[in-house]
């Protein structure tokens, strides 16, 4: 038996050896698969935070779009809003008359009592409801395109039709229009005043104006409000 012990030594010295040998191909095999599969969490990481950045996007265009044609619904229904609503619309309405610079040289006096939008778009400087549902809408451009073109473009999601120059005093045009706005028509009335390449357009739009009286509320709207700064 005594001379036996050195070869189960040695077996088992081969078998301990194997087994190691196994273990340690098994550890490599598994770290590589780890490497292989495990995803890079910075990676992951990263495409989240552009997924929740397109997500966000998508809410704030969505609420921008709904802010930015949120005048489109009669002013009785804005009464009806909550504060929040109104907050999360950008709107509010007037308490008292309230001067308002078109430009660094012009003012409007904005009524008591007209909803004002705060929230705009790149050419949206502001915007007006008055009780009897008129809408003023003014835009501005520092554009070389025609005046024709900016105007279409303003225009271009509301479905902007029967388009006519009504008159063209030196650089001011008047126009007269209709659009239509989720299935509701809408006649329109809009001053351009063109300095260079600089265009400001003054749109007054209504659902139950007729065009003859819209154009004479335009009209008598600007002589009213307007007011040059001194």
């Amino acid at each position: 038996m005594g001379e036996e012990a050195p070869a189960w030594r040695k077996i088992l010295l081969v078998i301990v050896f194997v087994i190691s040998a196994l273990q340690l191909i098994s550890t490599c095999a598994g770290t590589d698969k780890r490497k292989q599969y495990e995803p890079d969490f910075n990676t992951v990481n990263n495409d989240l935070m552009m997924q929740q950045q397109e997500i966000n996007a998508r809410i704030i265009n969505s609420r921008n779009t709904i802010s930015n044609n949120i005048l489109y619904t009669p002013y009785k229904d804005l009464d009806t809003l909550s504060v929040m609503q109104k907050d999360n619309y950008d709107i509010f309405k007037l308490e008292k008359d309230s001067l308002i610079y078109a430009d660094l040289n012009t003012q409007i006096k904005i009524p008591k009592g007209f909803y004002v939008q705060n929230n705009h778009d790149d050419t949206l400087r502001m915007a007006f409801k008055s009780p009897a549902d008129l809408n003023i809408f003014i835009h501005d451009f520092k554009a070389a395109k025609d005046f024709k073109e900016n105007f279409s473009a303003i225009k271009r999601d509301k479905k902007l039709q029967h388009y006519k120059l009504e008159n063209s005093i030196g650089s001011t045009k008047v126009v007269s229009y209709k659009i239509t706005k989720e299935d509701k028509r809408f006649n329109g009335y809009a001053i351009c005043f063109i300095t260079n390449e600089y265009q400001m357009f003054f749109e007054f739009e209504s659902q139950n104006i007729p065009k003859d009286q819209l154009k004479t509320k335009a009209i008598d709207f600007l002589l009213e409000n307007f007011k040059q700064k001194k």
